[in-house]
Order: structure tokens, then C-alpha cells, then sequence
């Protein structure tokens, strides 16, 4: 285990909210991989699900403020990993709405009240760009799920920083998600704050990064985004990669997080023609 890092032992109890979901299920496989030695799996239906020496399934919804206060108790993380089955939907049950913002504000509640010392957030890159071509259609044909998202990352982060140093936060934002393409790992991940990048990033990939935000305190109070290593047109329209960025294990590559980046919605971004956008207020979602 490098230095600065968390032995996974240490954990302890780790809840993974969304858990039946393609990126909840791959981060449960990610953390026994690193030797988590107790994991609590929280979705909605378990049915077919099994146990085993690490993982044990529980029904349960991020909606439902009880019993979220109930299974977060003694857990030393929680990984909020759902997200909305539903977009436009009048009488929908598992909207953006209910599902990424009110779910997620439950679950940082909830997460604060049982004094759980870290809150994991799987969004989405282009959150804080509403006006960006990707993220208007996605709002458009699901739902605002982006502005959900983004709404909900600003009051989880909101409460946990109100409750002083009881639970940290922590936002991973992965960029296109693929479950066709091969997981690259460590050395083909780009990381950046900021959310002025874009590109595509496997599922798997993105889980990998998600569980090792756990044993690393450079991701407590952060938002950061992971995409692949960019790919550019070479002379001749040849391929070529860009020079990566070659870290020295997974330390190196948290360590050029800062906290607080991308955390508050006075926040400016530059938009893709260089001039600043400001984040869609509470008021405007």
C-alpha cells in the first residue's frame, strides 16, 4: 500500500447505494479486489442477488430517509451510485428529481446524522456546463437530469460542509460512459477539476477510480472529473495519443486534486469559446 493511502482493512463498512446498478455492481467487484472487508449493497430490488464473505444485499431506496438512516449506521463510507430509471415523467417514481437530487440530499442527511466519515458521489462530467450541446440533450431527453444532478451535488456538499469536519465529500464525474470499450486503468485515466473536459471513460474504469477514492484523504472535499487520455488527429489522419501523464501509482494521480474546486455555485467555467459561464443558480433549475 503506497503512502498516504488507507490500508483497505481499515475501511470498515463500506454502503453502496444504486448497487444493482452497471456502475454500483462493478464498484462492489472493484472494492473486494482491493480487500474491503465489509460491504453493505443497498438497491431497490435484490431479487436473484446472493450473498457472500464480503458483499451482503439489502432492499432499500435513497428516497426513503429511514431506512437509509438505518443502514448507514457504523459505516465508515457511503457511495451514492443511483441514478433516475425515468425521465419526463408526471407520476414517475424514479425521476432525476426524486432519484439524483432528492435521493442524493437524503443520503448526505442521512450520512451526516450517522456521522459517517465519507460521502462518495458517482455525477456526471458536463454538470456545470448546462448550456454545452451534450448536456442539453441529456436534460432534454431525460429529464434535467443534469440539473438534478448538479442541484443535488450542491446541497450534499452544502450539508456535509454545515456539519464542520463529520463527513467529507467526495464527486467523481466520469465523462461518456461505455460498457462495450476495454477498461484502460491507472495510466489511461485522465483527472481534472473543473468540469472543462470531455471524452469517454469506461464504467469499469470509472468504478476503479470511485473505489480507490476511498483510501486516498487528497479526494476528502473534492470534485474532479475522469475521462480516457485524449486522442487528436495526427498529420496524414493517423491517430496519435498525446503524451500521458505517467503517475506513480495512485497517490500521485489524487494527488493533484484541490479541495473545493467546483464546489459552490458562485463558481465560474470557462465555456468553449473562452468566456466565463456561470453555473445554473438554484433559482433557474
Amino acid at each position: 500500500m503506497s503512502s498516504g493511502s488507507t490500508s483497505p482493512s481499515a475501511l470498515g463498512k463500506v454502503v453502496v447505494l444504486g448497487a444493482k446498478g452497471r456502475t454500483g455492481r462493478l464498484i462492489l467487484s472493484h472494492l473486494k479486489t482491493l480487500g474491503a472487508k465489509e460491504v453493505l449493497a443497498v438497491a431497490r430490488n435484490i431479487t436473484g442477488e446472493t450473498n457472500d464473505d464480503v458483499v451482503k444485499w439489502e432492499a432499500g431506496d435513497v428516497k426513503d430517509a429511514s431506512h437509509l438512516s438505518t443502514v448507514l449506521k457504523g459505516a465508515s463510507a457511503v457511495l451514492f451510485t443511483a441514478s433516475a430509471s425515468q425521465g419526463w415523467s408526471l407520476f414517475g417514481t424514479n425521476t432525476p428529481k426524486q432519484v439524483d437530487y432528492e435521493g442524493c440530499v437524503l443520503t448526505a442527511k442521512a450520512a451526516v446524522q450517522a456521522k459517517v466519515p465519507q460521502l462518495v458521489i458517482v455525477s456526471s462530467a458536463f454538470v456545470a456546463r448546462p448550456y454545452h450541446p451534450i448536456a442539453l440533450m441529456l436534460s432534454t431527453l431525460f429529464g434535467r437530469v443534469m440539473q438534478w444532478k448538479r442541484k443535488g451535488e450542491l446541497e450534499a456538499i452544502s450539508i456535509t460542509q454545515q456539519a464542520g469536519s463529520v463527513t467529507s465529500y467526495t464527486i467523481v464525474r466520469p465523462g461518456g460512459l461505455s460498457d462495450k470499450k476495454t477498461p484502460k486503468g491507472l495510466q489511461g485515466i485522465q483527472i481534472s477539476q473543473g468540469d472543462t473536459v470531455g471524452g469517454m471513460i469506461t464504467r469499469d474504469d470509472t468504478a476503479l477510480v470511485t473505489a480507490q477514492a476511498l483510501l486516498y484523504p487528497t479526494t476528502k472535499n473534492t470534485v474532479f472529473e475522469v475521462v480516457w487520455h485524449q486522442e487528436e488527429k495526427g498529420k496524414g489522419g493517423e491517430e496519435q495519443q498525446p503524451p500521458p501523464v505517467r503517475y506513480q501509482g495512485w497517490t500521485d494521480f489524487f494527488s493533484r486534486l484541490r479541495p473545493n474546486i467546483g464546489a459552490h455555485d458562485s463558481t465560474f467555467y470557462p465555456s468553449d469559446h473562452g468566456q466565463p459561464m456561470k453555473e445554473m443558480g438554484q433559482g433557474e433549475l
